[in-house]
């Protein structure tokens, strides 16, 4: 492709030095990849800046620059250089372009909130794959296009732009109508999904979370409206505080559609029913009533589901299209997911990892549990994210476990004990005490257990039958950021080794 057929679609150019007219062999952001013939774009990032290693590119071959930098402060020889305003945006936008604007020919739905964005994509594509519609999936967990999976890699929700757009081409190739889309206020705030033309925009519910990124709440609210000002649908959360918010930042005709249980809306629940096997409820929508029942338990999915409802109603499946998959949908994996290894007690691995989750999944949990038993939970607060949360995450394990273990949680560079101290003033205000062992201690108590392995070995022999076991935060995950490494890890497998070992003696 030549670069001017990139730059003739951008218009946030600030200069151009040198012959634009060449012919580019790849678009790439990371330096080490750089090989003949490829286009570099410099980001500046929060620990490093790209501009610094453009001399380098340039060695290993790279015949055009992009960037942020006046070209006087940059060594560049001969090698055309484009000067943007952003260079975040402009790679969104020059992938886009460079995979032929595959965003167009799909039905973009972004569900995006602080909780809840996973399992609602999950449905939504649930829905619509058993209602005949061909449908691609970007979510945490992965990828799927017309069957296959596809690894999106570790920590991720929101793929770069090159890769994200590269899966939106084979969703094209593949013929999908639909494309659902998690998507995160960070994606959007850097630029990752600027060059996706979205049609609907669904929000869960906005709690706090990340604000070690965005620093108030105030800033990450605006980061989530962003994806409302450039859709043509909103499906809103009406029972969320953040319902008139987001609704003043919707664009003139923008078509809005409402759900929720306690506030009048567009689609909406009644008569909520629920045990350990799954949730009954009364939907409400299209002038109609269904009985809608799912495996997925708490009041927290009812509202997933009736936001993948209210978005398929919207798309043109039928409420008994919709009730017919909503029964056979199966728990993505790592949100409450149930573990089975021969155990008398009930064992859940859930991603849970703000404040809010924790405490709706404990207090679900507390809800369903058998008078007599108890609840054991296994959860720690990662490091180099929003530390504000740690005492309110502490205080939902002091309220509603019988048993909590404080322990790791992708700790980074952080010290695990430090951020566990955090915890555990919220397990006091909670109700619970510390104890140093398991022997002889009664009421609500927390253990600390800084190696997340023991802490799950620990939880699984406690167990007693009928009891219930939770390991939070994790869900999914495969690794464990651990000091600059992703140490190999999975919840699933360590308390399925756990349960043989106690079995086993």
């Amino acid at each position: 492709m030549k670069l001017t057929k990139l730059l003739d679609s951008y218009s946030h150019i600030i200069s151009t030095c040198a012959n634009s007219d060449i012919e580019i062999s790849r678009i790439q952001d990371d330096s080490r990849k750089v090989q003949k013939g490829d286009l570099f774009i410099a980001i500046k990032g929060l620990t490093f800046d790209a501009h610094d290693f453009i001399p380098q590119t340039i060695k290993d071959g790279a015949v055009a620059i992009v960037g942020e930098k006046d070209p006087k402060d940059l060594n560049l020889g001969n090698i055309p250089y484009v000067q943007v305003e952003n260079s975040r945006r402009a790679l969104s936008f020059f992938a886009s372009i460079w995979f032929n604007n595959p965003s167009e020919k799909l039905k973009a739905i972004g569900i995006t909130g602080t909780e809840g964005k996973t399992t609602t994509s999950n449905i939504l594509y649930h829905i619509l794959t058993t209602s005949n519609k061909k449908t691609g999936l970007v979510s945490t967990i992965n990828a799927k296009i017309d069957g296959q999976s596809f690894d999106t890699g570790l920590h991720v929700t929101n793929p770069e732009p090159l890769q994200l757009q590269e899966l939106l081409s084979k969703m094209v190739d593949n013929k999908c109508e639909y494309a659902i889309l998690e998507t995160t206020s960070i994606g959007i705030d850097q630029e990752r999904v600027t060059g996706v033309k979205y049609l609907m925009g669904v929000l869960t519910n906005i709690t706090q979370d990340h604000l070690d990124y965005h620093k108030t709440i105030e800033n990450y609210k605006e980061s989530k409206a962003k994806l409302f000002e450039r859709v043509k649908i909103a499906v809103l959360n009406k029972d969320d505080s953040s319902f008139e918010f987001i609704k003043s930042h919707l664009i003139p005709n923008c078509k809005l559609i409402t759900y929720g249980i306690t506030n009048q809306a567009n689609c909406a629940a009644q008569q909520i029913k629920m045990n350990v096997e799954g949730t009954k409820f009364i939907l409400k929508a299209q002038n109609e009533s269904k009985e809608i029942a799912t495996s997925l338990l708490g009041e927290y999915n009812v509202y997933n589901i009736l936001a993948a409802i209210a978005a398929s109603c919207e798309l043109g499946v039928s409420l008994d299209d919709i009730k017919k998959a909503i029964a056979t949908f199966q728990t993505p994996e790592g949100r409450l997911e149930k573990v089975e290894g021969g155990q008398d007690f009930t064992c859940f691995v859930d991603f849970a990892h703000t404040a809010k989750s924790v405490e709706s999944v404990l207090n679900l949990l507390r809800e369903i549990i058998p008078k007599g038993n108890k609840l054991i939970a296994v959860y720690g607060s990662a490091g180099g994210r929003d530390a504000t949360k740690r005492p309110a995450m502490g205080k939902a394990g002091g309220e509603f476990a019988d048993i909590t273990i404080f322990t790791a949680d992708d700790p980074r560079d952080e010290d695990v004990l430090e951020i566990i101290k955090s915890m555990e003033e919220g397990a006091r205000i909670g109700g619970a005490t510390k104890v140093e062992s398991m022997e002889n201690s009664n009421g609500h108590f927390y253990i600390v257990e800084p190696d997340r392995e023991k802490a799950i070995k620990l939880a699984v022999k406690t167990a007693q039958k009928g009891d219930i076991v939770a390991l939070l935060g994790k869900g999914h995950e495969k690794s464990l950021a651990v000091k600059g490494q992703e140490i190999p890890w999975s919840d699933k497998e360590k308390v399925k080794e756990a349960i043989k070992e106690v079995i086993a003696k």
